[in-house]
């Protein structure tokens, strides 16, 4: 597409973003924590990302939606917000780790023992 970048399309979709809320009248915005801020375009994105994960979508389509390379970017700006889901992926992380734990004391085949060196 001719003049096309997506920067200049990016840059015209928040500035007509801008506008609309202007014509709303909306000036600021209030979060949980009672900051106020101005509003812009990537609250958003945030409400998107929030919204999905507590409904149930899994943290890697919402991580795509995104535009996120890298699912920690994902997990770190978003999991805070949805306490059940952060609290959920923990529970499930202990839960591998207990799993893969050697029964009886015994060490796995592939643990290297450097105490006895």
């Amino acid at each position: 597409m001719k003049g096309y970048t997506p920067h200049s399309d990016t840059v015209t979709w928040r500035k007509r973003l801008m506008k609309l809320f202007d014509a709303a009248g909306i000036s600021e915005v209030r979060n949980e924590l009672g900051k106020t801020r101005k509003p812009h375009p990537h609250m958003l994105r945030d409400t998107f990302a929030v919204w999905n994960l507590r409904h149930g979508v899994p943290l890697h389509s919402v991580r795509e939606n995104a535009g996120h390379s890298n699912p920690t970017t994902t997990t770190k700006a978003y999991l805070p917000w949805v306490k059940e889901l952060e609290t959920k992926t923990i529970a499930d992380s202990r839960k591998a780790l207990a799993a893969g734990k050697p029964r009886d004391g015994r060490q796995g085949r592939n643990v290297l023992n450097i105490a006895n060196r």
